[in-house]
C-alpha cells in the first residue's frame, strides 16, 4: 500500500470514528431518556436523578447521583429505592438492546412498602402471577455490586420499627424482568451481632407488590455472641436455608452452641437445635414449628413464636414446651447454680413458657405454667440419699433393718413460675413406705424454701423409732392415724434453703391427706 492510499484509509478512519462519536453524543440524550424510561417500567417507579451522565459511544457508560425511586410515583411513603452514587457500563449493541453488562451501587437504601393485605396461603403463587410482574422484557443487567446495601421491610403497623436487613457484601447477576436473580450477600446481623453469607436467588421483582418478590437460598451463621441477649451467653453458629417472598419467609436448620448458659445456672452445657420457622416481614414475629433442642442427655420440642405483645417494646418468646426425652438432672444443670444436681432420674414434664423482653435476669422475666413427673429418682448426695432410705424403713415400721440398697422415689405435681419463684402445688413424692404431699414456694435465686404439707406413712408414728421413744410416742398415736386405713397422717413444713433445709410439724395442719 502506498503512502497516498494508507493516508486515505487513515482518513477514512477517523472520518469514522469521528462520525460514531458525533452520532454517541447526538444519540447521548435518547440513550439517557430510554435508559430511565427502562427503569421507571422495570421497577413500577417514578425515577428522580440529581445528576445523570450518558454516553453510548464507543461503548455505553452511565453515571449519576441521588437517584431516587418513587413506587407509583407516591410521595406521602419513603422512596422505593435511594442510591447515592452508581455507574453502569455496557458495549455499544448490547445498550442498544437493553443489554447492561455491570452495574455498581453505593448507598443503596431499599424500602419495601406496606402493600396490601393478604389472606389464604397462595404466597407463592402470588409471588410470580403475571399480575405481579413489570414491563421492560428486554432489561437485563448481567452483573450487579451494591456493597452495603440496607433493606428495610415496612411492618403493616405504622407504629411498629421496620424489619431491618443490612448487607455488607452483595453482588446480584442475570437480572430481567421475568427472571430471578442470584445473589451472594454478606448480611450483617444485628442482635446477637455477626455475619450471615447467604446465597441463593431473589426475583423476578414484583413491579406492583415488591413485597410479594420471591426468593430462595442456603445460609451460614457463625461466631454469635449469645451475651448480646440479656440473661444468656454462649457462641453460636447456624446454617440452613429459606423460601418465600419477602414479606413471608420460610426458614428451616440447625444451631450448634457448645457453651450455651443461662445466667442462673453455675454451668454451660451443650445445645443443638433443628428447627423450622416462619419469619413474618409486616411485623418481623418468628413462628416456630417447631424446634427440637438437645443437651447433655434431654430432647425438648418446642412451638410458639418470638413476637411482639400489645403495650410492650421489644418481642417477647413464646412457647408450648415438651420434654420428650429428658433427665431431671439436665434441667437443674441448665437452670440452677449447683456444681452437682441433687437429684437424678427421668423426668417428663409440659409447660407454657413465656420470657418477655427487659432488662432484669432470664431467671426474674421467666414465666412457667405446667406440670411434671419425675420417675424413679434417687439422691446423687450420699446424705441426702441415706435419709432417704432411712426414712424409708422407718415408715414401713422397720427402723432396726438396713435399706437393701438405695430406694427410689417418685415425684409429680404443678408449677408455676414468676419473678423467680417457682410455686409448686400438688406435689407429690413417692418413696416405699412413704408419700408426701406438698405446696409451697421455692426461690430460685434466693434458695429460700416454704412448704406446707402432710407426710404419710404405713407404720404408727411409734413404729418409726425403737426403745424408749417408741413407748412415749404411742400417746400421739390416735393424733396422727389415718381416718380410713392403716398408717399415719403427719402434718409438716419445710424450710430454709436448699443448702441448709429445716423440718418440723405443721402444728396448725398440713395439706389434707388423701384419705
Amino acid at each position: 500500500m502506498n503512502r497516498k492510499a494508507l493516508g486515505i484509509s487513515i482518513a477514512a478512519v477517523a472520518i469514522l470514528w469521528l462520525g460514531l462519536e458525533v452520532a454517541g453524543r447526538a444519540m447521548s440524550p435518547w440513550a439517557r431518556d430510554r435508559f430511565i424510561d427502562a427503569v421507571e417500567e422495570r421497577f413500577a417507579s417514578e425515577v428522580e436523578v440529581a445528576d445523570l451522565q450518558v454516553r453510548l459511544f464507543p461503548s455505553f457508560r452511565a453515571s449519576g447521583s441521588k437517584m431516587i425511586f418513587r413506587h407509583h410515583g407516591r410521595t406521602d411513603v419513603p422512596p422505593l429505592f435511594e442510591i447515592d452514587r452508581f455507574r453502569a457500563e455496557s458495549g455499544f449493541w448490547d445498550a442498544l438492546r437493553l443489554h447492561v453488562t455491570q452495574v455498581e451501587l453505593e448507598g443503596m437504601h431499599i424500602v419495601v412498602p406496606r402493600g396490601k393485605d393478604h389472606d389464604g396461603d397462595d404466597d407463592d403463587k402470588d409471588g410470580d402471577d403475571k399480575k405481579g410482574k413489570s414491563g421492560a422484557g428486554g432489561f437485563v443487567i448481567e452483573r450487579i455490586i451494591a456493597d452495603g446495601s440496607v433493606l428495610d421491610i415496612l411492618p403493616k403497623d405504622p407504629g411498629k420499627e421496620p424489619m431491618t436487613f443490612e448487607m455488607k457484601e452483595l453482588e446480584l447477576t442475570g437480572a430481567s424482568a421475568d427472571e430471578a436473580m442470584a445473589f451472594d450477600a454478606v448480611l450483617t446481623n444485628p442482635k446477637p451481632p455477626g455475619l450471615i453469607d447467604a446465597v441463593g436467588h431473589f426475583g423476578p421483582w414484583n413491579g406492583e407488590e415488591p413485597r410479594r418478590t420471591p426468593l430462595d437460598g442456603d445460609y451460614t451463621f457463625t461466631d454469635a455472641d449469645l451475651s448480646h441477649f440479656n440473661g444468656i451467653a454462649g457462641i453460636l453458629s447456624s446454617e440452613g436455608s429459606f423460601e418465600g417472598v419477602l414479606e413471608k419467609i420460610a426458614v428451616s436448620g440447625w444451631t450448634d452452641t457448645p457453651d450455651f448458659r443461662v445466667d442462673s445456672a453455675g454451668q454451660s452445657v451443650h445445645l443443638k437445635t433443628d428447627y423450622k420457622a416462619v419469619v413474618d416481614g409486616t411485623s418481623g414475629d418468628t413462628y416456630l414449628e417447631p424446634v427440637l433442642a438437645s443437651f447433655l442427655n434431654s430432647q425438648v420440642v418446642a412451638r410458639g413464636k418470638v413476637a411482639n405483645e400489645p403495650g410492650q417494646k421489644g418481642k417477647s418468646v413464646i412457647l408450648d414446651v415438651q420434654v420428650v426425652q429428658g433427665r431431671v438432672e439436665d434441667m437443674i444443670a441448665i437452670a440452677v447454680p449447683v456444681e452437682k444436681a441433687p437429684l437424678e432420674g427421668d423426668i417428663r414434664f409440659t409447660t407454657k413458657f413465656r420470657l418477655p423482653p427487659g432488662d432484669p435476669k432470664v431467671v426474674e422475666r421467666l414465666e412457667l405454667d405446667g406440670h411434671f413427673g419425675i420417675d424413679e429418682s434417687t439422691f446423687s448426695d450420699g446424705g441426702w440419699q441415706d435419709k432417704l432410705n432411712e426414712l424409708s424403713q422407718r415408715a414401713k415400721g422397720k427402723p432396726e433393718e438396713p435399706a437393701l440398697g438405695d430406694v427410689a422415689s417418685d415425684f409429680s405435681g404443678d408449677f408455676h413460675l414468676r419473678g423467680g419463684v417457682i410455686t409448686l402445688s400438688d406435689l407429690h413424692f413417692r418413696t416405699p413406705g412413704a408419700r408426701v404431699s406438698l405446696d409451697g414456694d421455692y426461690g430460685l435465686v434466693t434458695k429460700k424454701l416454704d412448704f406446707q404439707g402432710t407426710l404419710e406413712i404405713d407404720a404408727k408414728v411409734s413404729e418409726t423409732v425403737t426403745g424408749v421413744k417408741s413407748f412415749f410416742l404411742k400417746i400421739v398415736d390416735p393424733i396422727f392415724k389415718k381416718k380410713h386405713a392403716e398408717g399415719s397422717s403427719i402434718p409438716i413444713k419445710i424450710g430454709g434453703s436448699v443448702d441448709d433445709p429445716s423440718f418440723g410439724l405443721a402444728l396448725g395442719g398440713g395439706k389434707k391427706s388423701s384419705d
